[in-house]
């Protein structure tokens, strides 16, 4: 399943990421994963959940972005959730309209290994490209 959380600058977008992911460990049975794209974060969400700065690895264009989570959900069968902070400039992306071969990657990639994504996006929701809209959570 994927889940996204739309919105503006300054709608709360991170903090409730943060909230959902130490939700996420208190309940969880096996991992919880976040990625971010720096550690500013990483003394706010829960010890147990594995935080990532993705900037250590390089991950910074698509290609690399997704052979990434591929390699950590490889290395790793039990995840349930990853949570990526800032995405899609987390992956190098660029910005949201030219989503639909990712989304279609990360689709597959969550039904393949039975895990969870959850996302924050930066932008008006009005505006989100067609293959991200399913996936907008309130």
């Amino acid at each position: 399943m994927i889940r996204i959380l739309y919105g503006e600058r300054g709608s709360g977008k991170t903090e409730r990421v943060i909230d959902m992911a130490n939700e996420a460990i208190n309940n969880a049975k096996g991992h919880v994963v976040f990625i971010s794209r720096d550690n500013r974060y990483m003394l706010t969400v829960n010890h147990d959940i594995r935080y990532i700065d993705a900037s250590e690895y390089k991950a910074t264009r698509p290609d690399r972005f997704i052979g990434f989570l591929n390699g950590l959900l490889a290395g790793n069968f039990d995840i349930e959730t990853v949570f990526l902070l800032g995405f899609p400039r987390l992956g190098g992306f660029g910005d949201a309209a030219n989503m639909d071969e990712i989304m279609s990657e990360l689709e597959e990639l969550s039904q393949k290994n039975n895990v969870d994504f959850v996302m924050s996006v930066r932008g008006d929701k009005g505006a989100a490209p067609e293959s991200m809209k399913p996936y907008i959570i309130d």
